[in-house]
């Protein structure tokens, strides 16, 4: 197949066209707004065909048997603490692979964002404090097995990040209703793993990796470390889309929202990630904790993959202390 991956030089990106090209044709458009995936160039010119250019250059490709979606702003602090044009990069960037696919009717997978669901909502469930963690204890339409599912309200304050992607969901729906093609959207939560440079906009756990190997200060912000996520290898993303990409052959599981993230199974809290960082890394000696909580902060975010795994026969295979051996590589 010939696959389009749009913010294909940053980390999901890359390591899908890495993956991917064993079987396909790789072509990468991406504009590198976010310099630190220069880096990822090197690793992926002989595999894949790079533009480096905005996702609106994409009219200029033939031959597109699928479009990967991921060229965005990936941070939840996008147009709060820091400048970004996220109108642009996140909902204007889905317009255009839109547009291909209503004229070409080509199938898209659209990377959207556990941060779909409502700060406030989520914070205000019931949670009990219990071996250095949250505990989710509230029982509510969307929620299984301590995790968040397809169900869960969507109505609340996201952010402007969160905004984009709930907007770019939308859009896909009514353009695919509207002019008839195929697409799937996985609503990620915390993904990390191979070429995650550590940088904080890419994910905490990889931001907190960099800091024990350099040795340097890092600062829990907020609930004492109490607050948890769960963490999805790539690799393990990787793997699922392979089996999605599989499924556009077919009228199965197309058209519909997952969420997909690592589980109940390997969630973990700051506190509980330091000490695996400090058992596998060495002692930190250099912790703050800092009594503040931002407007975007939640305490807490676990996917229930169900639904997920049992269309896709997929699950999470890789567990934090192999995420973290991968990290290291790439800081």
């Amino acid at each position: 197949m010939n696959i389009v991956i749009t913010g294909g030089m940053g980390f999901i990106g890359a390591n899908l066209a890495i993956n991917l090209s064993q079987n396909n044709k790789i072509i990468i458009i991406d504009n590198l707004l976010r310099k630190e995936n220069k880096k990822n160039y090197k690793k992926l010119k002989d595999i894949s065909q790079i533009f480096i250019e905005d996702v609106s250059s994409i009219k200029k490709i033939k031959n597109i048997d699928c479009i990967l979606h991921l060229a965005s702003d990936p941070s939840v602090m996008a147009g709060i603490s820091y400048k970004s044009n996220i109108i642009k990069n996140n909902i204007q960037s889905t317009f255009e692979c839109l547009e291909i696919c209503k004229d070409r009717k080509i199938p898209l997978i659209f990377f959207s964002s556990s941060r779909v669901y409502p700060i406030e909502t989520i914070n205000n469930l019931k949670y009990e404090r219990q071996k250095k963690r949250f505990n989710l204890i509230s029982s509510k339409k969307g929620i299984k097995k301590g995790g968040f599912n397809e169900n869960f309200d969507l109505n609340g304050l996201k952010s402007i990040y969160g905004f984009s992607k709930y907007s770019s969901e939308q859009l896909i729906f009514e353009y695919a209703k509207i002019f008839d093609f195929k697409f799937i959207i996985n609503r990620l939560g915390l993904t990390s793993g191979y070429l995650q440079n550590g940088h904080i906009n890419q994910g905490i756990l990889s931001f907190m990796v960099k800091k024990w190997v350099n040795r340097e200060k890092f600062d829990v912000i907020g609930y004492n470390g109490y607050q948890v996520r769960d963490i999805l290898n790539v690799h393990d993303l990787c793997n699922l889309i392979s089996k999605q990409i599989e499924t556009f052959s077919s009228k199965k599981f197309l058209n519909k929202i997952y969420n997909v993230g690592g589980g109940l199974n390997f969630s973990y809290s700051l506190n509980q990630i330091i000490q695996v960082l400090d058992k596998m890394i060495g002692l930190n000696p250099k912790l703050g904790y800092i009594d503040q909580k931002r407007l975007v902060d939640i305490k807490y975010y676990v996917t229930d993959n169900t639904k997920v795994m049992n269309d896709f026969d997929w699950y999470p295979k890789l567990d934090i202390s192999h995420t973290i051996k991968d990290i290291i590589k790439s800081v």
